[in-house]
């Protein structure tokens, strides 16, 4: 019985020894594949070709957003506070030229990553343009909340 026992607590402990080995050598290949590999070429992309802000800039700090599963929306970023992309508490994207009163229309934008804003600003996105629009534009007081969110699904 003790023989056994042995060689079960042995087999279980070089299981866990093999998986600890496949996980270490898997890392070090994704961390020579990317050090070997070429730079991110999105930001080369021609439909940048005329942006007013540091491409690359705004694809570094993309890099940096995590994100946590939620029900419905599935991944919802965490927060970030960056030069181009901001992300409140809630994961939700910052909103500019919105009105700060207190009787202000509030309207709520739902969508994916174009909603959302890939690619472009806080201050570029289609809810900011549309508070610009409003606020600014047709003076009307209005809050435009960006709900849209990265990768959005019928769910």
């Amino acid at each position: 019985m003790a023989q056994k026992l042995k060689t079960g607590l042995a087999v279980i402990g070089l299981s866990i020894l093999a998986i600890v080995a496949v996980e270490l050598l898997a890392r070090g290949v994704f961390v020579v594949r990317d050090a070997l590999s070429e730079p991110d070429q999105r930001a080369e992309a021609p439909a940048f070709s005329g942006a007013d802000y540091d491409v690359r800039e705004w694809f570094e700090e993309d890099g940096r957003i995590s994100s946590a599963y939620q029900p419905y929306v599935v991944w919802r970023p965490q927060p970030l506070q960056g030069r181009l992309i901001n992300i409140d508490q809630e994961g939700n994207r910052f909103t500019a030229y919105n009105s700060a009163s207190e009787d202000r229309l509030k309207i709520w934008m739902l969508g994916g990553s174009t909603t959302w804003g890939f690619g472009v600003p806080d201050d570029q996105t289609v809810p900011s343009q549309l508070s610009r629009l409003i606020n600014q534009t047709w003076g009307l007081d209005a809050q435009v909340r960006n709900l849209g969110q990265r990768g959005y699904v019928s769910t």
